[in-house]
């Protein structure tokens, strides 16, 4: 405000609130179109993708860092190994891995949130996350082989014949419906499931 104090308290005109948003949009770099990543050790930073990015199975077994990123669409990952896609401070509404040859390895650092995941294919997923930031639902499709490292609040197994390792941390809560039967579950060391459905 004109007397150099900001007012919380203050209802917000219109012509106020379209000022803050042509500013915060004016200061974003917004990615509009689709994004490949083909090229080993690419880094993603600070910028909003309003369309799907594909880590390409060119990348084979390449790493990926996507650092303070915002991802509207998709992120599908079809490529990258052990040398991991990470997440830093990133927040993504959906992740699908749907890498054919081999597992890959996902980590999400900091206060990365992916909303959803879905893992079509065999996959290591860790969470540094202490505070449930992280993979809040997790589904697992037919035949996927998926590790998990971390706290896992919510994650299903949709498809028969999956596998469930949980190689350290807590899943909070774990649903196999009938669709999800033949699935071997495994805990290893002091990791445990709260509740199983």
């Amino acid at each position: 405000y004109s007397d150099k104090k900001l007012h919380p308290a203050d209802p917000l005109t219109r012509a106020q609130t379209a000022k803050i948003l042509s500013e915060i949009l004016d200061n974003e770099d917004i990615i509009t179109g689709r994004t490949v990543v083909d090229k080993d050790k690419t880094t993603l930073t600070a910028k909003t993708y309003v369309g799907n990015i594909r880590i390409d199975e060119d990348l084979e077994e390449g790493s990926v860092t996507i650092d303070n990123c915002i991802i509207l669409g998709d992120l599908i990952v079809e490529g990258g190994g052990n040398g991991t896609v990470t997440l830093n401070n990133t927040r993504a509404a959906k992740v699908i891995v749907d890498k054919e040859d081999g597992p890959v390895r996902i980590v999400a650092k900091g206060n990365t949130i992916i909303s959803k995941l879905e893992a079509s294919e065999s996959c290591y997923l860790q969470s540094s996350s202490k505070a449930g930031f992280g993979f809040p639902e997790i589904t697992i499709k037919s035949s996927a082989d998926v590790t998990l490292k971390g706290l896992f609040p919510k994650v299903g197994i949709s498809g028969s014949r999956a596998g469930v390792t949980l190689d350290s941390g807590e899943i909070t809560s774990l649903t196999v419906p009938k669709a999800g039967r033949y699935s071997d579950i495994t805990l290893k060391g002091k990791s445990k499931i709260a509740e199983a459905t």
